[in-house]
Order: structure tokens, then C-alpha cells, then sequence
């Protein structure tokens, strides 16, 4: 495997702090990654200690011990998933997400297809039980075999695609030109705006299906249907705050953590505007870019509840979703608002008794240093490698 150190030839690792922890990252997930796990997915399990792993030895490192860890851990998820009959589908469709990744990097060739056969099948399987229920959910129900079909539309995933959109269409509530859904997570019957549970997770996935043309062009009057009504269901229900524009539930006060890509501002400001985009509309792709615009100027990390550097729900993942419209828009306010929140995340990496000064924190403020990606050191590092410029598309792959 090529390695590909020039991609951070203006940075060394003496030279930057960031970069600098690295190392620290590296050797502490090489470690974990000797460990048993059943967790294998990409945003909570093994497979997110892989990408890091994997990354670190394409663009940092020339010690071949991390690609030989990065390896074994593929091959023996692999294997889990042949032996284990109830191989969890989200982390099936995770696992199968990252084969896709590596084989348009020629990282695993054509020989992996029967894996990923494997996978659809399990896959299909699992997603009717979820569409009888209206199980959408990012994390509990059907929209990550969606995400994952999406990058994989054979006849199989096509036909899926096609069947997941007619149930979103079916399962839509509609008030005065206005649809929503109601979540199944926790039995709660509740309408979340947010990516990790919501509306704005359906609305991105909406706005790439279109992209794609993975269905035929009669299906696209139902999605922009869907995106237009979607998209006016949160903007009704945008507050006029200074620390939060869209509540987490609707009908309820907000969150603690109004900022986050999980369920906060960002995720929807930024669904709106890539709905806007998708519709060829200007006028609702300028509210998006209007809430964008105004979550970017927002400097206070302890009002808008970012406590940590996690991907998911801290400073991390909002540097990386400003980098990236600033490389869609060339507005330097995105550039600058990316900068802040990486060197906030240096800033809240300085803890002492933790691995590269990192620890999360949860919702009782207690450190809690965790491996995965969404949370803990693989998503921190990646991040670092992200930002300074190695592609490893990292938002675009977990939906973004």
C-alpha cells in the first residue's frame, strides 16, 4: 500500500499540535484493537478503530504493525460476520459502507464482492420488520441500509432505495403543506428535527437519492415533494435565539447541546440548505445558508453546550462540517468559524491522565476516554487528519 505522507507535507507532526497527538492516538488503538469486541460497526465499534488505523498508516506513518492491526481487524469482523447469524444490521451495513470505501481506494479489490453479496442479503432481510414499523431512525432503524444502498445501487439496492422512499412517503404525517415523522426511538412517538434521529437525517439521505439518480426520474416528484414538505416543517418550527435556532423534539423548550451534528442546529441548518441545493431552489437554499451563516458566528462553546472534542457531539465534527462548506461556498467566515473549533478542540484536549489529553464527557461531566468514532479517539483522529487536508471523507461517508 502506497503511502501518502505528502498530503501533510506543510505540517510535520513537531510542528502542530494537533498532528503531534497522533502517535498517542495511533498506539492506543493499536492496543485496543488487539482486544476482543462485539461492537463492529463504524460510528461505536471496531470498525471506525480500522478507519483510523487504516488512515494513519496511508497518510502519516510508514510503520507497517498499523496496517498489519488494521488487517487482522477487517478480515476477523469479516469473519464474525459469516459465523454469527445475528450479526447486528447496522453494523452490517457499516461494515459493508467501509468495503465500498476501500474498494474505490484499491485498498480491497473485486474479490470482496461476495462479502458485500453477503450483506445485501442480510440486509433485506433485516429492513422489513423496520419499514411495517415506519422505522426510520438513524440508529435503530432503517436508514443506514438506505445510506449504505446508496453506495451500492445494483438491482437489489435500487429496488430497496426505491421501496424505502414509497414508505417514507406513506409514513409521513402531513399539517397545512408540512410533513414530519414521528420517531419510533424509545417507543416515544416524538418528532425529532435533528440527523442522529430525524428529519434532518431524511432530508440528506432525500437530497443524495436524488443526486444519485439510483431510481428512475419518475421518482423524482415524490422526493422533491418530501424535501418540500420537510423542509417546511423545521422552518416553522425555527426559533429566534441566540444559542438555538431548532429545538431537538418538536414542541418541547431545546437541548443542553444545541450545536452538535447529532441533533443540534448544525445538522439541520446544514439538511436545509443541501435540500434547497438538491430542489434547485435559491430562496430555501438561502434560509439554510441564512442559519449557517448565523451558527458559524457563534464562539461560545459553553453557552451552545460543545464540551468536548468528539466528532459526533463536539467541537470536532462542527470544524469538519464548516471546512466543508467552505470548500463548497469559498466564504472565509466557514474557514475561520472550521479554524476556531479545531483549535478549540486542541484547547479541550489538554486533560492530563488521558490518551493525547482527550476524554468526552457525558451528560454528568465526567471524563470518559472511549475509542470509537463517534465519540472517542478514531473520530478525534481522523478529524486531525481531516482537517489538515488528507482525504478521507470523512463527513460524506457517515452521511453527511
Amino acid at each position: 500500500m502506497e503511502n501518502n505522507v505528502a498530503h501533510v507535507e506543510s505540517l510535520t507532526i513537531q510542528q502542530e499540535e494537533g498532528l503531534g497527538k497522533l502517535p498517542e492516538i495511533a498506539e492506543s488503538l493499536y492496543q485496543q484493537a488487539q482486544q476482543s469486541s462485539n461492537q463492529h460497526g463504524l460510528l461505536n465499534g471496531r470498525m471506525g478503530m480500522f478507519w483510523f488505523l487504516y488512515a494513519y498508516n496511508e497518510y502519516i506513518s510508514e510503520e507497517s504493525r498499523y496496517a498489519l492491526v488494521a488487517e487482522e481487524m477487517l478480515m476477523e469482523t469479516i469473519n464474525v460476520l459469516y459465523r454469527q447469524p445475528n450479526f447486528h444490521y447496522r453494523d452490517a451495513a457499516e461494515l459493508g459502507t467501509m468495503i465500498l470505501y476501500l474498494q474505490q481506494r484499491d485498498y480491497l479489490d473485486s474479490s470482496f464482492d461476495e462479502v458485500l453479496e453477503k450483506i445485501d442479503g442480510l440486509l433485506s432481510q433485516a429492513i422489513d420488520p423496520m419499514l411495517k414499523q415506519g422505522n426510520f431512525d438513524t440508529f435503530s432503524g432503517y436508514l443506514p441500509i438506505a445510506r449504505y444502498f446508496l453506495k451500492r445501487p445494483n438491482r437489489q439496492g435500487k429496488k430497496i432505495l426505491d421501496t424505502v422512499l414509497k414508505n417514507l412517503a406513506c409514513i409521513r404525517e402531513i399539517s397545512d403543506h408540512k410533513s414530519f415523522y414521528r420517531s419510533r426511538l424509545f417507543d416515544s412517538n416524538q418528532v425529532y428535527l435533528g440527523w442522529g434521529h430525524g428529519l434532518a437525517g431524511i432530508l440528506l439521505l432525500l437530497g443524495q437519492l436524488k443526486d444519485s439518480e439510483a431510481l428512475p426520474t419518475s421518482s423524482e416528484a415524490i422526493i422533491d415533494a418530501l424535501l418540500q414538505g420537510i423542509t417546511a416543517y423545521l422552518l416553522a418550527h425555527r426559533q429566534n435565539s441566540p444559542t438555538r435556532l431548532y429545538p431537538d423534539i418538536a414542541g418541547e423548550p431545546g437541548i443542553e447541546m444545541p450545536m452538535n451534528l447529532c441533533y443540534g442546529d448544525a445538522g439541520v441548518a446544514y439538511s436545509i440548505w443541501q435540500s434547497g441545493m438538491a430542489l434547485n431552489d435559491t430562496a430555501l437554499a438561502s434560509k439554510g445558508m441564512r442559519d449557517l451563516l448565523l451558527i458559524a458566528n457563534r464562539r461560545q462553546p459553553k453557552l451552545i453546550g460543545i464540551n468536548d472534542a468528539s466528532l459526533m457531539y463536539g467541537s470536532t465534527g462542527i470544524s469538519l462540517l464548516f471546512k466543508q462548506v467552505h470548500e463548497h461556498t469559498g466564504n472565509v467566515l466557514f474557514n475561520d468559524a472550521a479554524t476556531f473549533w479545531y483549535n478549540t478542540s486542541l484547547a479541550f484536549s489538554r486533560q492530563s491522565n488521558a490518551t493525547a489529553g482527550f476524554a468526552r464527557k457525558t451528560r454528568n461531566a465526567q471524563p470518559l476516554v472511549d475509542c470509537c468514532l463517534s465519540e472517542g479517539l478514531a473520530g478525534y483522529g481522523l478529524s486531525i487528519m481531516t482537517y489538515h487536508g488528507c482525504d478521507i471523507e470523512l463527513l460524506p461517508t457517515i452521511g453527511y
